[in-house]
């Protein structure tokens, strides 16, 4: 933080922990680039430097339209277009949320309370301050010493996990789990 006070120099994060993106992004990093490095991210990094590309390193802003299928999740160069029926579960960092898909981890520019509006109608619900799920994902709810936990079916390279629910989440989940259209389409294909 007291490196980048005037907004030079132009700082690249170097590091083997993925897990401090939000953080470097947040105190204006220029890029993030993981160990070992690949010659053609640092390429791009000294690049971003020497254009003055500093506000391309930032994870992507959703886009305005609400309806739409796909969010970019740009961070260092690349934009993969997550789908939106990909998702199993968000997860809120700070003013950016962390999407969790058939495809990985993928960090979006976007508050988790947009998600959850925009969202609604597509099937995800907000079970807690800090997460979203896709209903169709769920697989049950578990109580244990008095917290209700969520259990998400594993989505490609998102593994299963289980959630916690908020209680002032629970009621509204259980009533969706139970009477949403969303959850009950049968696979193409399907006879039951």
């Amino acid at each position: 933080r007291a490196i980048q006070a005037n907004g030079e120099p132009a700082v690249v994060f170097v590091t083997a922990h993925d897990d401090k993106a939000v953080a470097a992004f947040d105190v204006g990093a220029i890029d993030y680039l993981l160990k070992p490095i690949r010659q053609n991210r640092l390429d791009e990094a000294v690049r971003r430097i020497s254009s003055g590309a500093a506000q391309s390193s930032e994870p992507a802003a959703a886009p305005d339209d609400q309806d739409s299928d796909v969010l970019p999740a740009e961070l260092g160069g690349i934009t993969p277009l997550v789908p939106r029926d990909s998702i199993g579960w968000v997860e809120a960092e700070g003013d950016y949320a962390r999407l969790h898909s058939a495809t990985g981890a993928h960090l979006v520019r976007i508050p988790l309370s947009t998600l959850e509006t925009r969202w609604r109608d597509h099937g995800f619900q907000r079970i807690h301050r800090s997460y979203l799920v896709s209903l169709r994902l769920v697989t049950g709810l578990r109580t244990s010493a008095g917290a209700v936990l969520v259990r998400m079916r594993a989505n490609g390279a998102s593994p299963a996990v289980e959630l916690p629910v908020s209680r002032r989440q629970a009621r509204e989940l259980r009533d969706r789990l139970v009477r949403d259209p969303l959850r009950n389409l049968k696979p193409a294909g399907s006879d039951e």
